[in-house]
């Protein structure tokens, strides 16, 4: 990349790809590639799903009154990082409490330490599958982890969970913020997509490598530094992205390989370096004959 963040050759030649839109949709417009060097902008978390399975032969626990500073007062829990509007990383805990209806449980769900939901209803069918809520999501009340963070809205969504008769077990937990990030480099898959990647482990697409070809190639005309131009000969060029119509896939972080099998070649090299010292010599020999023949008087 040069100093502005466009990808360019040894010679400053922009390379030209396919843009993308605002949703990182790759068109068709094409364009030289700028790499996007700022920092990439956190996003809050707004849905975290959990796939836990909960031990049908749990009973409720000792303690009555859930407090989460009490391991008695629970029977299992769970945590996550969600992150806030300014990017910043705070731990959420949800916990499970057996009550005595069956199949049925309480969830509880802390931020830093403080209860934000709960009691919520978590029921199952005789399937094991999560009945209550029907939609499997839980809508934790709107609130505020730090000072100067925006509230932060969001939902459980628990219609993995279920309720077996095995050991209390988390089968899935993940969630869509994330904090911001530094630009670190470029990846390009073989389809020429380039991605930008940033040190929060976010990938952005950035474009996609344009590939051109001619009705005739050997037409085009060679301008030196392995750059050529269109000539009328040549025919117009045909754009299209990597491995559509004609064109062929890409490899990243490559060099072209060489056509010619290098030892192949030096044994043929040294078998002719022979076979010119044995003329040589055949040659030598001859000379000496005929200057021996010479001499006879």
């Amino acid at each position: 990349m040069d100093r502005d963040g466009y990808v360019v050759n040894a010679g400053g030649q922009k390379l030209i790809t396919f843009g993308t839109d605002d949703a990182g949709i790759v068109t068709s417009a094409t364009g030289p590639l700028q790499i996007r060097l700022s920092d990439l902008e956190p996003e809050p978390t707004t849905r975290v799903d959990i796939g836990v399975n909960l031990d049908a032969a749990d009973a409720p626990p000792i303690v009555a009154t859930f407090d989460p500073a009490n391991a008695s007062s629970y029977n299992s829990s769970t945590a996550v990082n969600v992150y806030d509007s300014l990017g910043s990383q705070h731990i959420m805990q949800v916990y499970f409490v057996k009550t005595a209806t069956p199949n049925t449980w309480h969830t509880y769900a802390t931020v830093e330490g403080t209860v934000v939901d709960g009691p919520t209803t978590l029921s199952f069918d005789s399937t094991g599958a999560v009945a209550v809520p029907a939609s499997g999501q839980i809508a934790i009340p709107p609130f505020t982890p730090a000072a100067g963070a925006a509230p932060m809205n969001v939902a459980l969504q628990v219609e993995r969970s279920t309720q077996f008769g095995s050991a209390f077990g988390v089968n899935s937990l993940t969630q869509d913020g994330y904090a911001s990030g530094q630009f670190v480099g470029i990846d390009i898959d073989e389809a020429g997509v380039i991605f930008a990647r940033f040190s929060n482990g976010r990938s952005e697409v950035q474009g996609q490598v344009a590939l051109a070809n001619f009705a005739n190639a050997q037409g085009l005309r060679p301008l030196g530094e392995n750059t050529w131009a269109e000539t009328y000969a040549s025919g117009l060029e045909l754009e299209g992205a990597p491995g559509t119509a004609s064109l062929g896939l890409l490899q990243n972080g490559a060099l072209e390989d060489s056509n010619v099998d290098l030892s192949d070649q030096l044994v043929r090299l040294i078998v002719a370096q022979r076979n010119f010292q044995a003329n040589t010599q055949v040659i030598s020999t001859a000379n000496a004959v005929t200057q021996a023949v010479i001499g006879i008087r």
